[in-house]
């Protein structure tokens, strides 16, 4: 197990948009965690919500803290377990890796109150989709009487979870209790989870009133990486040029490469042996290569084992893995285990010894009790992808090769779904199937992988045939995926999306596409494009914010200034999204405050039917400001509460036009009372 460093995570819940209010499953989750920065939870607040979804990307750490936090719970004496979800399904009693099944059973017989995290749904569907439903259903019917007293956390990739479907799947299965209720059933407990859920600062209380907000599962995301956070991790990894390492960071605008604790672990050893940040692919092979090694000298001595013979191995191991959905391996070690692969079927001329050595190499973790798991599917997916190409060069074994990636149905040539990820990694070893997915779905290029070691021609293509579909609107939705697009973002690309840009300046969807490269990118020749459409009033508002984000990113202050100054200037009533964007890089100057208040006086109430995250965005202004700002803006602020007409309730008369802003005085007041 590895060296767990604890740099205080921290946690930001999902607008009502992105859960309860959401109509179906097909919305889009971009630059989800860049809100409510100000707001976020730590886990000890996090642990006193009894239902919780996590969302994260691949390596954002989502595994290691919810094991850490168990640990945590289970050292003061709380009945906590690490739970894994693939294997409910078939044997609940296999599945605890941190606690263990008798354990389970005596809290169950108790009146305790329990926190289970169960990690994670991607992996549980890996198998079959299905499983996911039947490990919640089992795991419900098993803990039916404990339900009202137990914390449920669940785990999972963004792209997993399905933000209607199994929202509403999960919270009829795992009912929760009003505050109240709790409260009357467990007078007794005297534990950290006796206090209310909504136990945040006043500043942080969500703006909505719905009883869904107090009950059932709250949807949270691990934040990225801040730069005091990045400097703790590298100093307690003892890296000696930390501060050199930082200002390279810095001038390299490497920054979006550190946003998880995988990446950034990886790109330190990188940057150990090659005093520079290298792409995605050179990282995932560098860190391949240093996981097989023998670090211990003296067990390397005692037991001789090459680099090469490893990589082999785990090779094989990450094809068999692809090719049979399954991602634990038994070890053999005498112990009797039946779930996950034979690893001496998959290497027949290997003895137990040297499977031992292969599997106990930092490239794999521990799974349950006698078996091993690979530390990330990444990788896993990267080792299958160089399996099947020294495979593609052997002598008649193309046909059979591409027949496990692509099948003909209705007489229309397609990818099997289960190989996509392999397949994103497979077209950059071979030239053939590079072609062959880019005739059929170029997108799957910016799925995984590493795009940037395409051929700058074929990637042009890709963009544009992007632009197309988008333009058609028939473009799959992992073309904005956050992550999808930062891999594509490369500046050689420049040229292309400027006049992309200007080739679809009238179609939202491209041009918000093309913006977000340039965002991800850090494309400083694009500045002028974006600016362009940041001080166009008739370019759509998704369109505008995107461009906005270029101009906070890479422009210079003057630039940020003459958007807001021309935002000012509208005639029409000011863009919520858009005023949202310009409010989280406001400064809490005097000026900003007069900005900011001339800004509101044209702002429209959200629409009954629409969200926006504007008031996160003003209670973060608000937190971060001074209290000389916060007492201007009160003043600022209390006049338009006055505006005619107004709505009296209990002899208090609110503005109907600004009545959204009460909220936000009230909060600003209480910081002025606290402070």
């Amino acid at each position: 197990m590895e060296q767990f460093i604890n740099i205080n995570r921290l946690f930001n819940q999902l607008p009502i948009e992105y859960t309860y209010a959401s109509k179906d499953d097909d919305i889009d989750l971009t630059g989800f965690n860049r809100f409510q920065q100000g707001g976020a939870l730590d886990w000890k607040e996090l642990l006193e919500t009894y239902r919780v979804v996590i969302l994260a990307e691949a390596g954002a750490g989502k595994t290691q803290e919810i094991r850490h936090a168990t640990q945590m719970l289970r050292t003061v004496d709380k009945c906590a377990f690490f739970i894994r979800l693939e294997h409910i399904a078939d044997d609940l009693e296999s599945a605890f890796e941190i606690g263990t099944y008798q354990e389970f059973q005596s809290w169950l017989n108790s009146n305790e109150e329990g926190w289970l995290l169960l990690d994670s749904v991607d992996e549980a569907r890996l198998k079959d989709p299905k499983d996911f439903e039947r490990a919640v259903r089992k795991l419900a019917s098993r803990i039916s009487m404990a339900i009202p007293r137990t914390h449920l956390i669940i785990t999972s990739r963004i792209t997993a979870w399905r933000p209607k479907t199994d929202l509403t799947f999960c919270n009829a299965r795992f009912p929760d209790l009003l505050p109240a209720q709790r409260r009357n059933k467990n007078d007794t407990s005297d534990d950290i989870s006796s206090k209310e859920t909504s136990s945040l600062p006043p500043l942080y209380q969500p703006i909505y009133t719905n009883k869904q907000q107090e009950t059932g599962f709250k949807v949270y995301t691990l934040t990225d990486l801040t730069s005091d956070q990045i400097s703790v991790f590298v100093i307690e990894k003892g890296v000696k040029n930390s501060t050199e390492f930082l200002r390279e960071l810095e001038r390299r605008d490497a920054w979006a490469f550190t946003t998880r604790p995988q990446d950034l672990e990886e790109l330190l050893e990188f940057w150990t042996d090659k005093q520079r940040v290298g792409t995605r692919f050179e990282l995932i092979e560098h860190s391949v290569k240093r996981r097989l090694e023998e670090r211990d000298q003296d067990r390397a001595d005692s037991r001789p084992f090459t680099v090469e013979k490893a990589q082999k191995g785990a090779r094989m191991l990450a094809s068999a893995s692809a090719l049979m959905h399954e991602s634990i391996f038994q070890v053999p070690d005498g112990t009797t285990n039946l779930k996950g692969i034979d690893v001496k079927s998959i290497l027949t001329d290997w003895d137990d010894k040297e499977i031992q050595i292969l599997l106990s190499r930092p490239l794999f973790d521990e799974a349950i009790y006698g078996t091993v798991r690979f530390h990330h599917r990444s990788v896993r997916e990267y080792l299958a992808a160089v399996w099947f190409a020294e495979e593609l060069k052997k002598a008649g074994s193309r046909q059979k090769i591409e027949r496990l990636f692509f099948r003909t149905q209705y007489e229309q040539v397609i990818i099997i779904p289960s190989m996509r990820p392999v397949l994103s990694w497979l077209v950059l070893f071979d030239s053939e199937l590079l072609l062959k997915v880019y005739a059929l779905e170029p997108e799957l290029i910016l799925e995984g992988g590493d795009p940037s070691r395409v051929p700058l021609e074929l990637r042009r293509k890709i963009l544009s045939s992007v632009c197309q579909k988008l333009d058609s609107a028939s473009f799959h939705r992992s073309f904005e995926e956050r992550i999808a697009l930062q891999r594509f973002a490369s500046p050689d690309l420049v040229g292309d999306i400027i006049n992309l840009l200007e080739a679809y300046r009238h179609n939202i969807n491209v041009t918000t596409y093309l913006l977000n490269l340039v965002w991800q990118g850090q494309m400083k020749a694009a500045l002028p494009a974006a600016l362009s459409f940041a001080l166009d009033r008739t370019r759509g508002e998704h369109t505008r914010i995107a461009a906005i984000r270029v101009v906070k990113e890479i422009g210079t202050k003057a630039d940020l200034d003459a958007v807001c100054t021309y935002f000012l200037s509208q005639e029409n009533s000011h863009g919520r999204g858009i005023l949202a964007e310009l409010v989280d890089s406001l400064e809490t100057s005097q000026e900003s405050i007069a900005w900011l208040l001339k800004a509101l006086k044209n702002t429209p109430d959200e629409n009954r039917y629409d969200s926006d995250h504007l008031g996160y965005s003003l209670l973060e202004f608000v937190n971060r400001a001074d209290l000389d700002a916060v007492s201007n803006l009160v003043e600022g602020i209390d006049p338009l509460l006055h505006c005619q007409p107004v709505i009296e309730q209990r002899y208090c008369e609110i503005s109907i036009q600004y009545g959204w802003l009460l909220n936000l005085s009230i909060r600003a007041v209480e910081k002025l009372i606290i402070n």
